[in-house]
């Protein structure tokens, strides 16, 4: 892959971006969308509560083959102040290619100037200063959702050195800016989020522990760091080898019995007669459970043994709202719970989802911020998979099939060829001039709304 290096910095802040050149189009959209997204996460952390200018808006073009791809972000002091501080619009402009293919490997840097107006070159990162700026058709994140909006609740942000940079700052800069009861838990001192406390739960709780049960694997590991590696399909997986992943298991307990003692009047949080069974282990007790490889599953042998058996319900699941995920035998009125392996951008959208419910998010309400950029019939690129039917028709009776079949949330039409799909998988670029894809998501939705 041959990436550009993108550098820029605001006042004292400086920050890198990385994407595929035009030549080399690897990236997807949602790629971009995810470094983007942490970058300008992080800078809004940083930013000092006096920070002097009102609004900065960054105009970043992002190269992919035969369109290209503008973000627009504006950070605003007064949301920096609230905690929730960041909001993304974007638009793809299909069908426009660039015609100067001498694009620039070099870094290109440009300084904030307060007097310099927004430029238009599509190959270098413009920074401007408005005192006014036009946020005309940005979804801007509501005031309303600040630090009391839960104050029943006490919430433990688990994490590690490895990963909190590019996982935890979107978090808290969303959902979990409306808690007021949080704290973060690691198994390194060496972890920074902001302002937020942040807490080794690992090394004094699992001290004499490890020393009875010293690992040469173990001490390798505490030497190295690893990086969240990217599913094919829009998903994060876990490095299992980082020092992270090896130590999560040991920081559930320890980090329970840490948020009763910080939040003991918060409502919603471990009870006493959980705290004193958990927490009254000896070595031999640590061995008991040493072989569960889950620091949830320790946690859940620990409340049976306690008396506390917890019951299973619908709604929580271990994969995103990708392209992978079916939503065909759910019902679009039913209410997700979770979520796992979340990339930022899709934390983002499910945070946009939430904000602009006055209930329960239901299924139709993801499938429908999730396919927005998948709502264009598309030339040169298919959705391969998930085809539930094959038709010899024209284009026009492709899309009109699957607007009047319920059951079609995807199509693909190459050469008279007609495929209705019952998921929307990922777009893949092809030669063929004559194949096209669009998706269908309206025929997904909640009745009831």
């Amino acid at each position: 892959m041959v990436n550009k290096l993108v550098s820029y910095s605001v006042v004292s802040i400086s920050a890198n971006l990385t994407f595929p050149s035009r030549d080399k189009p690897y990236g997807t959209k949602s790629q971009l969308l995810d470094r983007l997204h942490i970058l300008v996460t992080m800078i809004a952390l940083q930013l000092p509560y006096n920070y002097n200018y009102p609004t900065i808006t960054l105009r970043l073009p992002l190269f992919h083959a035969d369109w290209d791809f503008f973000a627009l972000i504006s950070v605003s002091h007064q949301l920096l102040v609230s905690k929730t501080l960041v909001w993304l619009k974007y638009m793809a402009k299909q069908s426009r290619k660039l015609e100067d293919s001498s694009v620039e490997s070099a870094p290109i840097t440009e300084e904030l100037e307060t007097s310099k107006p927004c430029s238009k070159n599509i190959y270098k990162l413009d920074i401007c200063h408005h005192t006014a700026p036009d946020l005309t058709g940005i979804h801007q994140p509501q005031l309303a959702h600040s630090y009391e909006t839960y104050p029943e609740f006490a919430v433990a942000l688990k994490t590690g050195r490895d990963v909190v940079a590019s996982r935890c700052p979107i978090q808290t800069s969303t959902f979990l800016s409306r808690v007021k009861n949080l704290i973060v838990i690691a198994e390194s001192s060496e972890v920074s989020l902001g302002d937020i406390p942040v807490y080794d739960v690992y090394s004094s709780t699992q001290k004499p522990y490890r020393k009875s049960r010293r690992s040469p694997q173990l001490e390798y590991l505490g030497n190295k760091t690893h990086s969240l590696k990217k599913r094919e399909s829009d998903a994060i997986v876990i490095d299992q080898d980082s020092l992270g992943w090896k130590l999560d298991a040991h920081k559930n307990i320890p980090g329970m019995r840490l948020l009763y003692e910080k939040f003991p009047n918060a409502e919603c949080r471990p009870p006493l007669s959980w705290i004193k069974h958990c927490f009254h282990w000896s070595t031999t007790a640590f061995d008991r459970y040493h072989d569960c490889w889950g620091g949830d599953i320790r946690l859940a042998l620990c409340l049976r043994d306690a008396g506390v058996l917890l019951q299973g319900q619908s709604g929580f699941h271990s994969d995103p709202p990708n392209t992978k995920f079916s939503f065909k035998d759910r019902d679009p009125c039913e209410r997700p719970i979770t979520f796992h392996h979340l990339l930022p951008h899709q934390v983002q959208l499910l945070y946009e989802a939430d904000k602009k419910m006055h209930g329960d998010v239901t299924y139709s309400d993801v499938v429908d911020r999730f396919s927005r950029l998948k709502s264009n019939i598309t030339s040169q690129h298919d959705r391969p998979g998930h085809d539930y039917k094959t038709l010899t028709i024209s284009l026009a009776e492709c899309q009109a099939q699957c607007e009047n079949d319920k059951l079609c949330q995807s199509w693909s039409h190459s050469n008279g060829s007609c495929k209705l799909k019952d998921s929307m998988p990922d777009m893949t670029e092809v030669k063929d001039e004559k194949t096209f894809t669009n998706s269908y998501p309206l025929h997904y939705t909640c009745a009831n709304r």
